[in-house]
């Protein structure tokens, strides 16, 4: 065996375990960390929740790159707390192999070729030689009450907050496709999240790990999300509006999923 073939197997056993440590058998607790907002945010502040594991799963990823620093926001938050850190990148600039695994999201509910296909050949080969292991993702973008980010940036329209079936069927289609795990997503700072019917309507059409996300700000959020069946609630916009609720959050979630 070749040492990269060695390497890439070595990846998927690693890929394997870290699983089992991302969906196990309980919801988990996740929150996203934009790098491009390293100094807008009460960065030592989120760190020290960090360090206290005030979180299951760590996120770092944004839709835009404005800067080049996804290696040193990895490796602080690495210093600080054992809990897995996962890339969620917009782009290739987004790539380290100080994280432990990278979502990779190709834009489902989208038509934009690029974010389909495009962007992924471009990050290929710095992926590849990464080494690190990857969880080929379905992002479904959903109507969060106003034009996200990601929207502008993929130039692409949001499924309707109502239109359950659709979002349900793209979800399967991922699935159907090989992807390891959904991502619905309202935007980060939308107004509301994905509602409650709709992650039930596509939890029970597909069997793949369900990611929820975008607008999540309350107990009542969360509560809805882990009773619709998502395997992982995923908080971004509150660690910049007020992070001081995150530890109160994080407890209510863990009372949740302890009865």
């Amino acid at each position: 065996m070749t040492r990269r073939g060695y390497t890439m197997r070595i990846g998927l056993c690693l890929s394997m375990n870290l699983t089992k440590d991302i969906f196990g058998e309980r919801p988990k607790f996740a929150v996203l960390i934009d790098p491009d907002h390293e100094d807008h945010i009460n960065f030592g502040l989120l760190l020290g929740f960090m360090a206290k594991g005030v979180a299951d799963i760590v996120l770092v990823g944004g839709s835009s790159s404005e800067r080049n620093n996804i290696n040193s926001v990895v490796q602080k938050i690495k210093s600080v707390t054992d809990i897995p850190v996962l890339l969620f990148p917009g782009n290739s600039m987004q790539i380290t192999d100080q994280a432990d695994g990278l979502l990779l999201p190709s834009l489902i509910s989208g038509r934009n070729s690029e974010y389909l296909i495009g962007k992924h050949v471009e990050a290929a080969g710095v992926i590849y030689e990464s080494g690190i292991p990857v969880f080929p993702m379905g992002y479904i973008l959903i109507d969060g009450g106003y034009q996200s980010a990601v929207s502008y940036v993929t130039q692409t329209a949001p499924i309707p907050a109502n239109k359950y079936e659709l979002a349900a069927q793209t979800a399967l289609a991922g699935q159907l496709l090989g992807l390891s795990c959904i991502y619905l997503e309202s935007g980060s700072g939308a107004n509301e999240p994905a509602k409650r019917e709709m992650i039930k309507c596509v939890r029970k059409r597909v069997d793949i790990p369900l990611i929820v996300g975008g607008g999540i700000r309350t107990k009542i959020d969360i509560s809805n999300a882990i009773d619709a069946g998502a395997n992982m609630v995923v908080l971004g916009t509150i660690l910049e509006e007020s992070p001081e609720q995150i530890t109160s959050l994080y407890e209510a979630f863990a009372d949740q999923i302890a009865v």
